[in-house]
């Protein structure tokens, strides 16, 4: 059986957060939900196994797509969003 894919979820709404956690996980997904940039911060630079970010960029800073896109390339990983 193979492990279910990690994704972080991050959301200063902490109501939205949840909600979104409980349905990705009943997907079969695994999730962290971070609420602050320094929690994704801490997040992308400990854990090299998360799949996908899902980022509410409506109360985003800019910084937060910063973020992504340079862990993105240091992980050689791709980066994308919608709007």
């Amino acid at each position: 059986m193979s492990e279910k894919p990690l994704i972080l979820t991050v959301d200063s709404n902490s109501r939205n957060l949840e909600l979104l956690n409980q349905f990705l996980t009943k997907q079969g997904y695994q999730t962290i939900g971070v609420s602050s940039l320094e929690e994704l911060d801490r997040q992308l630079s400990e854990l090299s196994e998360i799949k996908l970010v899902i980022l509410d960029i409506a109360g985003a800073r800019s910084h937060y797509l910063g973020t992504l896109r340079t862990t993105a390339k240091s992980t050689n990983s791709l980066f994308g969003y919608l709007a």
